[in-house]
């Protein structure tokens, strides 16, 4: 399980870092427009 380190300060809820890194650790080329969301590989 990958965990990402939030200052709590700045955090606003939007989730764009959670996003970001589905996109730097996934497993398939693309980008992050098509990234599936849904897919429990990209969690």
């Amino acid at each position: 399980m990958k965990r990402i380190m939030i200052d709590c300060e700045k955090c606003d809820g939007c989730k764009n870092c959670s996003a970001a890194c589905m996109q730097a650790h996934r497993k398939t080329e693309g980008t992050i427009y098509d990234l599936d969301l849904a897919d429990p590989e990209n969690e």
